[in-house]
């Protein structure tokens, strides 16, 4: 699909808005509003809000399902822009399905979608707030899952060139809750569509150690899934959920990969402190230790519940910040600066946040 800048008009397009709040449309529901919106129908409008963005020198930036970003308290100036086209197109052989869905398409509705189907390689990834297109930015993963696993291209639009380009699995650079659309091209491409290889009457995946204790011999795709939604439930992490947890985006930091030399570190602090070894929750990774930042903050002294006036730690799970009403970004940024102060001063690692703040890119 190629998208022609040269044939956008000059005036204001009628699905571009002046001052939107954006609060109501994230999941912390902070901060202010965008200078101009646009929610996008038809990939086919991306092309006109381009060019307005470039007649009148404004950035641009892509609010994806709001679940996993952060609004400033002086809103975003420029184009926002929401896509929200979410058709799917699939092809089958023997052996996989190829399936391919529109960005805008709601994650948690497409998983439920695939896994009624008997499609296996998305069912621990189930009750994940969020649109598709945020999906491979992220290498959104839980459970023992990553979608890194099943993409086999993602469709992006740059804005400099004003083209659109497929990337491969292996060109999208994927890494722990990363990608080259998150580390070098953040403001370079729009997600369009992402393509996934499923596996018709595949067989779950089941590592995860609490999935594991929970499940049977031999469960189905719909058990697997049912399960994770439970767990998901149980630490108020589940998309749509409506409990005093509610107003957070989900894990806000990202479990630490650390080096032999710091776990070393760690592990003699907690020796030191009266633990023992089993306790320390870790795992082997190819770049190193990974540590749970849930662990980390709570043997830290924040306990679960943690509140500093109008922001807390959730009641259910340390690792999601809440929103408890009336609040402003500010003051989400300076408590989490605290539980990361307080982890790197406890355990000498430092806490990366991972939902993005929401700021636009100047076009070329």
């Amino acid at each position: 699909m190629g998208l022609d800048l040269h044939t956008a008009h000059m005036s204001i397009p009628s699905f571009i808005r002046r001052d939107v709040a954006l609060a109501p449309k994230t999941s912390l529901k902070l901060g202010g509003a965008a200078e101009f919106f646009a929610g996008l129908d038809h990939l086919s409008q991306l092309a006109d809000v381009v060019a307005f963005a470039r007649q009148r020198g404004l950035p641009i930036c892509v609010l994806g399902g709001g679940s996993n970003v952060i609004v400033p308290d002086g809103g975003v100036d420029g184009v926002v822009v929401q896509l929200q086209a979410s058709e799917l197109e699939f092809s089958a052989s023997s052996s996989a399905v190829s399936v391919t869905v529109d960005s805008g398409a709601d994650w948690d509705r497409f998983v439920d979608s695939v896994v009624e189907k008997g499609w296996a390689g998305l069912e621990c990834l189930t009750g994940i707030p969020g649109l598709v297109g945020a999906t491979p930015i992220q290498n959104v993963g839980a459970y023992g899952q990553d979608v890194s696993e099943t993409i086999t291209g993602v469709e992006v639009f740059d804005l400099e060139t004003g083209r659109t380009r497929t990337y491969s699995n292996k060109q999208c650079g994927f890494d722990y809750r990363s990608s080259v659309f998150k580390r070098m091209d953040r403001q370079r491409y729009v997600v369009l569509r992402v393509t996934f290889r499923l596996i018709p009457g595949g067989a779950p995946t089941v590592t995860y150690r609490d999935l594991k204790a929970r499940l049977g011999d031999s469960p189905s795709l719909m058990d697997v899934k049912k399960t994770v939604r439970d767990v998901r439930q149980q630490k108020s992490m589940l998309a749509g959920g409506f409990d005093e947890n509610r107003c957070s985006a989900g894990s806000f930091f990202i479990n630490p990969i650390v080096s032999d030399s710091v776990f070393a570190e760690v592990r003699e602090i907690f020796l030191s402190d009266g633990g023992e070894l089993s306790d320390l929750p870790s795992w082997h990774t190819p770049k190193g230790i990974k540590l749970a930042a849930a662990w980390l903050i709570e043997r830290a002294g924040f306990a679960k519940g943690f509140q500093v006036g109008r922001m807390g730690l959730s009641t259910k799970h340390s690792l999601a910040l809440v929103h408890l009403g009336h609040g402003t970004t500010q003051e989400l940024l300076e408590f989490a600066r605290l539980i990361a102060d307080g982890v790197q001063s406890k355990w000498g690692v430092r806490l990366e946040r991972e939902p993005r703040i929401l700021r636009g890119a100047s076009l070329s």
